[in-house]
């Protein structure tokens, strides 16, 4: 019985690396030429979020809305994190590339 396991464990991990291989090799090129566009996205919808995330500081700043200073800071704090994130990410990118 454990020859007949060790058998159908052998056929089984030689399908599946046979199967991996078959997918990345036989994939449509749309498909990988899709996938190279999710960096080029990927600054156009933080563009997007920008103003609705302004204006939410600014709607959260209102005085009469009587947030704490904390949770005040702690959102443009976010803010600015994502902000710092940009340089370095360019800067990794050429560095490291």
């Amino acid at each position: 019985a454990s020859g007949v396991a060790e058998h159908s464990s052998v056929a089984l991990d030689s399908a599946l690396s046979a199967t991996a291989t078959d997918f990345t090799t036989a994939m449509p090129t749309e498909l990988l030429a899709f996938a190279d566009q999710g960096n080029n996205l990927a600054g156009k919808f933080f563009q997007g979020s920008l103003p609705p995330y302004l204006a939410f500081l600014y709607f959260l700043s209102y005085e009469k809305n009587q947030t704490p200073p904390l949770m005040k800071f702690g959102f443009s704090y976010l803010l600015l994190f994502v902000f710092a994130t940009i340089p370095t990410g360019v800067i990794s990118k050429t560095q490291f590339s």
